[in-house]
């Protein structure tokens, strides 16, 4: 696999704005850039391009998806679910609340993906689903 073809399934991952509007200038600077670097530093120098290209798209590209709505609600839901399920773990040792025996802290970790995941979900449908709303006003 060329270095062109990773770089180009990491620039997919950008939002689509930059990406139109940069994505031809950044792909070329990149390849100049891998390519000065391996001549002068060997592997060491195209490792260097490598990750500052991976730590720009965690900068840019993942900080713009998570600016999302549907990613922060997804965040915030997922965060409740943990905090609700730890406290049940951390429980665990009083004897007058009952537990389920299969919660352990692997568990706690996963069962807070579902309704995460749920929360994605419905709301990237929804936004796709909504109708405009209806004019109800007396003319």
């Amino acid at each position: 696999m060329s270095a062109l073809s990773v770089y180009s399934v990491l620039l997919s991952l950008y939002p689509a704005e930059l990406r139109n509007d940069f994505g031809e200038e950044m792909t070329q600077v990149f390849l100049e850039d891998l390519e000065d670097s391996q001549r002068r530093r060997g592997i060491s120098g195209a490792a260097r391009v490598w990750w500052r290209s991976i730590k720009e798209l965690f900068r840019i590209a993942l900080a713009a998806h998570a600016a999302g709505r549907e990613i922060a609600v997804a965040l915030i839901t997922y965060v409740f679910t943990e905090f609700y399920f730890l406290g049940i773990v951390m429980l665990e040792g009083r004897k007058h609340i009952p537990r389920p025996a299969e919660l352990d802290g692997a568990s706690v970790l996963v069962f807070g993906l579902f309704p995460a995941v749920i929360a994605y979900v419905a709301l990237r449908i929804g936004n796709r689903s909504v109708p405009m709303p209806l004019d109800l006003s007396r003319r």
